[in-house]
């Protein structure tokens, strides 16, 4: 390698909330929407917080195939997980988080949900704080 080259890692991540774990929500969804919703947030858009893969992305990505891509992204749109439009010949996903509130006894109060937009979940995260 010359000097000249240069090496780059893609160093982009994005987050889960433990919340969905630990709640059920990842089990009861199962494997193959899990990986759906996975694959659909590391495409996200950092700004809008829109995402859109093809199904056949989608598919290739993840190593599932395209029926059950279109079985799992209803499953999650039923789950008021992500919402799907239609532009053109694309689908335009955004992805929803929802957030449980607890109070100081630890009993759940309310759910917060909201877009995911990965530029505003640090504000979005401290506005809840606020809240409680």
């Amino acid at each position: 390698m010359s000097d000249n080259n240069k090496l780059i890692a893609d160093t982009s991540f994005f987050s889960v909330f433990r919340e969905l774990i630990d709640n059920g929500t990842v089990s009861e969804l199962g494997v193959y929407a899990w990986t759906t919703y996975t694959v659909i947030k590391s495409y996200t858009n950092y700004n809008s917080g829109e995402a859109f893969p093809s199904i056949g992305t989608i598919a290739s990505k993840s190593g599932i195939s395209e029926v059950e891509i279109k079985r799992s992204l209803k499953k999650l749109e039923e789950k008021g997980l992500l919402k799907k439009r239609k532009e053109g010949r694309s689908n335009i996903y955004t992805l929803t988080e929802i957030v449980t509130l607890n109070d100081d006894d630890n009993q759940a109060v309310a759910k917060a949900t909201f877009n995911y937009v990965p530029s505003q979940i640090k504000d979005t995260l401290a506005e809840l704080r606020d809240v409680l």
